[in-house]
C-alpha cells in the first residue's frame, strides 16, 4: 500500500498493487509518501528514500513512515525503494514515477533511483509493483531516471590559467595550441547515489600524487610541471551504479584511447604533456565511449 501528499490537496487516498498514486495533469507535485507492506507472508520490510527539493536524498525510511516534508512546499524529485531480508530474496519491487515535462518514466526496481536530478522537476504520481523474483517487468525499464551531466571538470593550462568549467562529455583543456595541463579539478554534482569522485595525477619531476576527491585540486599550479597521466574513480553507490570513463589527449600521440574506474590514462616515463581531458559516465555494464585498447603508454 502507498499513499501520496500532493500540493494543495494533501494526503490522497492509498492505493496498492501498481495503482497510481498521486495526479496528473493537475500540476501538482508530489511532496512526501508513505509506502507499508500488508498479508506479508515473509521476514523483511519496504524501506524508501527520497530526493526533495533542497534538501538532496533523505535517510532511508520503512514501513508507512513519511518521507519527504509536509507543509514546507518542497517537491520530490526522485525516489528509490528496496525490499530487505526474505521478501527481497523473493520479490522484485518495481516502481515508476510521472514526472513534470516528462510524463511516464520507464520501470526502476530494487533500489535504483526513478524520477530526475538537476532538472528541479517535480513528481507528481508514482505506480509500484511487487512482482515474483524471476518474473517480468510491468513494463519498459530502459529510462528509470533522468540525469543532467553532472561531472563537472576544470583544467589548469600553462600560460592560461584556471579555464572554465565543463560537464562530462566536453573537453577540459586545450588542443592544437601545444599548452601544458598541470592541475585538474573534477566534482560530482547532483549524484544519483550516494557517492563521491575521487581523482590523482602523475605530475613531472614529482610523480604519482595522493587520491583527493570533490572539487580539490589534482597536480600543481606555479611551478611549470606538466600533467603526464590521471586515474579517476567513483566511491560508495555511485560506483557499484556507474563506470566513469576517460582518455587524455597528449603531446605527439593525440588522443589516447578511454579507460575507466581508477585505471591510468596519459603516458608515465615519455615527458608528454597532457594537452586535455574527457570524461564520461556510462551506466554500469554499457559500452565504453569508444575504443579501450591503448590509453595508456609506459615506458
Amino acid at each position: 500500500n502507498y499513499q501520496a501528499h500532493v500540493a494543495d490537496y494533501g494526503w490522497l487516498e492509498e492505493v496498492s498493487d501498481g495503482k497510481k498514486a498521486g495526479t496528473t495533469g493537475k500540476n501538482k507535485q508530489m511532496e512526501a509518501i508513505k509506502i507499508s507492506l500488508t498479508n506479508n507472508a515473509y521476514n523483511g520490510t519496504v524501506e524508501y528514500s527520497v530526493h526533495v527539493q533542497d534538501y538532496g536524498w533523505m535517510a532511508w525510511t520503512d514501513n508507512g513512515k513519511l518521507a519527504g516534508t509536509t507543509g514546507k512546499n518542497k517537491q520530490i524529485e526522485a525516489i528509490k525503494i528496496r525490499l530487505t531480508d526474505e521478501l527481497e530474496n523473493e520479490y522484485d519491487i518495481y516502481y515508476r514515477v510521472h514526472a513534470e515535462n516528462l510524463g511516464w518514466l520507464d520501470w526502476a526496481s530494487n533500489g535504483k533511483a526513478a524520477g530526475s536530478a538537476g532538472y528541479s522537476y517535480q513528481i507528481e504520481a508514482i505506480e509500484i509493483k511487487l512482482v515474483r523474483k524471476r518474473s517480468s517487468a510491468p513494463g519498459a525499464t530502459v529510462k528509470p531516471y533522468v540525469q543532467k551531466k553532472n561531472i563537472k571538470t576544470s583544467a589548469h593550462v600553462a600560460d592560461y590559467g584556471w579555464l572554465s568549467s565543463v560537464y562530462d562529455g566536453s573537453i577540459a583543456g586545450t588542443i592544437g595550441k601545444c599548452k601544458q595541463m598541470e592541475a585538474i579539478k573534477i566534482s560530482l554534482e547532483n549524484p544519483a547515489y550516494e557517492g563521491d569522485i575521487e581523482y590523482r595525477v602523475h605530475s613531472a619531476d614529482i610523480g604519482w600524487q595522493s587520491w583527493t576527491g570533490n572539487g580539490e585540486t589534482a597536480g600543481v599550479t606555479g611551478r611549470n610541471k606538466q600533467m603526464e597521466a590521471i586515474e579517476i574513480r567513483f566511491t560508495g553507490e555511485m560506483e557499484k551504479e556507474y563506470d566513469i570513463y576517460y582518455r587524455a589527449h597528449i603531446a605527439d600521440y593525440g588522443w589516447l584511447d578511454w579507460t575507466a574506474n581508477g585505471k591510468s590514462a596519459g603516458s608515465e616515463g615519455l615527458s608528454k604533456r597532457i594537452e586535455a581531458i574527457e570524461i564520461k559516465v556510462v551506466q554500469k555494464g554499457g559500452s565504453a565511449p569508444g575504443k579501450t585498447v591503448r590509453p595508456f603508454i609506459k615506458k
